[in-house]
């Protein structure tokens, strides 16, 4: 049986922030409401920029391959182009696609759970007056 190894990204909660933290992220908030608490990150296509540039060369490399292969057909150097043609396409292409279709749900739901989390930390401590009415908002549910 073959194991293809990918990467598994999960959202952690943070430690709660304190006292200290609350009152300086409600400063920032009243003085810039677009201010971000955490920053958004990198996209979904910057984190995956090497799938896709693996697939893109995979899939293109391959297919080119196979028509240098055909000009060539029937001789030893056919066969070359053909087997580098196999790899390429399977090997780069085939191969990216899978580990983005195993990795990119996993990432995108780690995008959504951060982004939902901050936003809801933002929304109390704009909508308390101190860090008990915070802390019983938000963490205290």
């Amino acid at each position: 049986m073959a194991w293809i190894q990918y990467t598994r990204t999960e959202f952690r909660k943070p430690q709660p922030i304190g006292e200290g933290e609350y009152y300086d992220l409600k400063r920032r908030l009243n003085s810039n409401p677009a201010f971000e608490i955490v920053p958004e990150g990198e996209t979904f296509s910057e984190h995956f920029q090497g799938h896709f540039k693996m697939i893109g060369i995979g899939l293109v490399g391959g297919f080119i391959s196979f028509m240098i292969g055909g000009a060539f057909d029937g001789t030893w150097v056919a066969a070359i182009f053909y087997i580098a043609g196999f790899l390429l396409f399977f090997g780069g292409g085939i191969m990216g696609i899978v580990h983005l279709f195993l990795e990119g749900p996993s990432f995108a739901t780690f995008k959504r759970k951060k982004r939902n989390y901050f936003e809801r930390m933002k929304t109390a401590i704009e909508q308390t007056d101190n860090y008990d009415d915070f802390v019983n908002s938000f963490y205290v549910r």
